[in-house]
């Protein structure tokens, strides 16, 4: 399953990013041409994709925070996959999520 096309984030910023999940269900996740990052504990189940993986995601928020860290939590709706991305850090100190909207289309 090979599913890229724009991630749109609630700041306003749009960024293209790929998801891949092979047969063996393993996964991978890039943004807007950084390298490609594997997908740990991915699952899929009824339709849900959830999994953590890492990537900066580009908005001002984001960049400000060095947030690098990526939970999924997304869902399959025939050819398209929608749903949230948070990036997130926590530190002893303090503590950053931000969730950022994503839309999915299969690509050949």
């Amino acid at each position: 399953m090979r599913r890229t096309r724009t991630w749109r984030q609630a700041q306003g910023h749009r960024v293209n990013a790929t998801l891949v999940i092979d047969r063996q269900g393993k996964g991978t996740f890039a943004i807007d041409g950084q390298p490609t990052a594997p997908i740990t504990d991915l699952g899929i189940v009824d339709g849900w994709i959830s999994g953590d993986t890492t990537g900066r995601a580009g908005a001002p928020d984001a960049e400000r925070a060095k947030v690098t860290k990526l939970s999924l939590s997304l869902k399959l709706r025939g050819d398209r996959i929608d749903g949230e991305i948070d990036a997130w850090d926590k530190t002893p100190a303090s503590m950053t999520v931000l969730p950022f909207w994503v839309k999915l289309t299969r690509q050949p």
